[in-house]
């Protein structure tokens, strides 16, 4: 599998059938074996259950009757889940670690570097109180140096019956190296209503907002910069176009922005790029593919917005 289109799958093909098409086949083995070790677990430990929570029902005050049946039923089945949940974290370490080695790429399930703080100082992320982050691939790609995390953060409020908690943020979050380091803060805001809009230059600072000769592009994105005459040079019309194109691969929430020496692109679309949906070995071998694609997807914005061209600035 290889096109000009995509030259990161230049025998890729070879390296499937060669390494990960077997791993595949040993994880479907390891995944019968441990369904066969819970239905073995299962099979003496519901029943000793089942007696504990006869005996707190003879025994022990009313009062504890719900607390205790929860941790023997609670216990019981996180006990009898446990190879199911160990292998399927085996799943997606051992298959994705490797299909990244393949592209020169490291994958951490538990990320290495939190991207929140930067994204949220350059202004592409909203305010939360409750954050996770999984999935983090990082690597070099014709040049670039680039990092991807799945994030999902959430603002809960209030306590006891009145707790309400609401996602603010779900999807992946790129950050690429750039050749050289800008003077000035450039963030592209997701276009929104009328009010929107309004709402979206709050908390903008020193940055000013960017008008641009592009009907089309301001009708999906609202710029701001520190530096004027630096965004409109960032922002040429044939980049403009790319960031369009990459809109619609990513929705119609994506942002960006350019900071130091990195570009920045989130997109709130609630996705998660390495989640694994079935642990099959049929279904692993699917999924494979969406995993190749989204590695695609990193590449694609390189090549996409031209972030290795040392012509830039």
């Amino acid at each position: 599998m290889s096109s000009d289109a995509a030259p990161w799958l230049d025998g890729f093909d070879e390296f499937r059938s060669r390494e990960l098409t077997p791993m595949i086949g040993a994880l479907e083995t390891a995944r019968q074996q441990a369904r066969n070790e819970a239905l073995k677990r299962a099979s003496w430990t519901l029943p000793l259950a089942a007696l504990a929570c006869g005996l707190v029902w003879l025994y022990l005050p009313s009062d504890f009757l719900i607390f205790a049946a929860f941790l023997a039923v609670g216990g019981s089945w996180a006990f009898i889940q446990h190879p199911i949940v160990k292998h399927q974290k085996d799943v997606k370490q051992k298959l994705i670690t490797r299909m990244c080695g393949f592209f020169g790429l490291e994958y951490f399930m538990v990320p290495k570097v939190d991207p929140i703080p930067e994204l949220r100082r350059v202004g592409l992320l909203p305010g939360h109180n409750r954050e996770s982050k999984e999935d983090q691939v990082s690597g070099v790609y014709e040049g670039v140096r680039l990092q991807m995390t799945d994030l999902r953060l959430r603002e809960e409020t209030g306590s006891g019956k009145d707790k309400r908690e609401v996602t603010v943020f779900e999807g992946p979050v790129f950050c690429f190296s750039f050749p050289k380091r800008f003077n000035g803060t450039t963030i592209i805001k997701a276009d929104g209503s009328f009010f929107g809009n309004l709402f979206n230059g709050i908390g903008m600072g020193d940055r000013e907002r960017v008008k641009l000769e592009d009907p089309k592009f301001e009708k999906c994105f609202e710029v701001f910069g520190t530096d004027q005459v630096e965004a409109r040079y960032l922002l040429t019309p044939a980049f403009m176009e790319q960031l369009m194109v990459l809109r619609e691969s990513l929705g119609d929430k994506m942002q960006a922005a350019f900071n130091g020496d990195s570009f920045y692109v989130v997109a709130n679309n609630g996705q998660n790029k390495f989640e694994v949906k079935g642990y099959s070995g049929d279904a692993v071998a699917v999924q494979l593919d969406k995993f190749v694609a989204d590695i695609g997807i990193l590449f694609g914005i390189i090549r996409t917005l031209n972030l290795n061209s040392t012509t830039r600035l």
